[in-house]
């Protein structure tokens, strides 16, 4: 194949991949719980408020949300405005990806691997349309490496770019630091001895921001119950079993079956020992990231769930694809191990397309949780009261309060907490002469919501139910002694 010809190839590989996100962003799903709660912060607070610790149980880095609060400031409070710096955050990210792995590698067909994989990953896409930071994360990755190894044949603003970058980096994106652990090794390693003590202030500069940014904003708002709580069993082999937490490592941006997986580990290392051979600075600039990643969740600082892994998918796509690479250029003699391990590489990227990309949006629409339909659920007459679960009040007070168009809900709005106890609602609503009242569920699983169906099988019968994904609208009849 030409280079041409890829080139071509690769930009339509984009367009795609772009005309795919688009379709989700324009079918504006309703906000999921963590979003709405981001989003709140967002709305509610101002700029400074943003360099503390925030409400709802949240944590996103302060410059990701100072630029959030500019543009609906600007443009108007709506899901798209909300969305829309994570869905441009994502389509820069594919371009620089595809600047990056044509300038590490050079075999034409490891090229166009590491784009699909990484242009139709399902992860990329699904955090590309969300009130969230980290497709901030993945674009903060991946200006940082193109920074470094683009950017480097300038060298009169080289270093100074690099330390603005890095430092700004850090209040944009908590996972920049594993980023720039490996960026300073790259550097230090790979400069002239006449720019080492240049390449370790510039370092210096890094560690300072990280350290303010660390006691100021970050140790307050990882030390809360809730979020501690919730993290605790993604922690790297502190949990569980180790070779489940590798391959989940593998699977989140390949697929869950085994051939992916296994395929992902042998590319993987093959790719390592590739690039130790090539260039070492450049493997401690894509490995690096991933120990310390890893390290960091060892220790609990930092947990390996899949969202907050998102920014390092283009050091295990970029290593893999040099393991692919390796493979191809195996000599002819080799045919006894290059051929199944070839076999083996393209059905992990055909089971990964498949089954785990963003190819399955072109047929489906991308749902969370839909609080926003289960609000449209309930008549615009009603005169019944609402009762709404512990996670439907962010969509109630996101939708019905602090959007520009709030959507118009009739009826007294009654608040409730985690394990709620209807049958004391029903007593002092029976007393009011009331005999019917809605329930808004959103958000709610497993024992609780098992809890929820005995409370409401105990106090009346379900006259009326719209579903949606992760969200209910109930109305309740308390006058029929009828159980469900």
């Amino acid at each position: 194949m030409t280079k041409r010809l890829a080139n071509r190839i690769t930009w339509l590989l984009l367009f795609v991949a772009t005309l795919i996100m688009l379709k989700v962003y324009i079918q504006n799903h309703s906000l999921f719980l963590d979003e709405l709660n981001l989003a709140r912060n967002i709305i509610e607070q101002d700029y400074l408020e943003f360099f503390k610790p925030l409400n709802y149980q949240q944590f996103c880095p302060p410059l990701f949300l100072c630029v959030e609060k500019l543009i609906i400031q600007v443009i108007g409070v709506s899901d798209y405005t909300l969305r829309f710096i994570p869905f441009l955050l994502a389509i820069f990210s594919l371009v620089l990806f595809v600047k990056i792995i044509q300038n590490v590698i050079e075999n034409i067909w490891s090229q166009l691997f590491a784009i699909i994989l990484f242009a139709y990953s399902s992860e990329v896409i699904y955090h590309a349309i969300e009130v969230k930071q980290y497709t901030g994360d993945l674009f903060t990755t991946l200006l940082i490496i193109y920074t470094v190894l683009i950017l480097k044949w300038r060298p009169k603003t080289y270093l100074l770019k690099l330390s603005l970058l890095g430092i700004m980096a850090i209040w944009f994106s908590m996972s920049s630091v594993f980023v720039l652990a490996g960026t300073g090794l790259y550097l230090w390693f790979s400069s002239e001895k006449t720019e080492k003590s240049k390449t370790l202030l510039v370092i210096f500069l890094w560690v300072m921001s990280f350290l303010i940014f660390y006691f100021t904003i970050l140790k307050p708002s990882i030390s809360s119950a809730g979020l501690v709580s919730f993290h605790s069993p993604y922690y790297f082999g502190r949990n569980g079993n180790l070779i489940e937490q590798i391959a989940g490592l593998f699977s989140s941006y390949l697929d869950k079956t085994a051939i992916p997986i296994i395929g992902g580990v042998i590319l993987f290392i093959l790719g390592v020992f590739k690039l130790y051979s090539v260039s070492k600075q450049l493997l401690l600039l894509l490995f690096i990231p991933i120990i310390s990643m890893l390290f960091a969740s060892f220790i609990g600082q930092y947990s390996i769930i899949p969202r907050l892994i998102l920014f390092s998918y283009p050091f295990w796509i970029i290593i893999i694809s040099f393991g692919f690479s390796l493979l191809i250029n195996l000599p002819k003699k080799y045919y006894l191990i290059k051929i199944p391990l070839l076999l083996v590489s393209i059905l992990t990227l055909f089971t990964t397309l498949i089954n785990h990309s963003s190819l399955q949006y072109v047929v489906y629409s991308m749902e969370k949780e839909e609080g926003r339909s289960a609000l449209l659920a309930i008549p615009i007459d009603n005169t019944s009261p609402i009762y709404l679960t512990h996670h439907a009040i962010p969509s109630y007070e996101y939708y019905c309060k602090l959007i520009d168009n709030p959507i118009l809900v009739n009826g007294e709005i009654i608040k409730g907490g985690f394990n709620p106890n209807l049958s004391l609602l029903k007593e002092t609503l029976v007393i009011s002469g009331i005999s019917t009242f809605w329930i808004l569920d959103v958000h709610t699983f497993g024992s609780e919501k098992q809890h929820l169906d005995n409370q409401i099988a105990n106090i009346g019968k379900i006259i009326n139910q719209i579903d949606h994904k992760s969200a209910s609208a109930l109305l309740i009849d308390m006058k029929s002694d009828i159980k469900q």
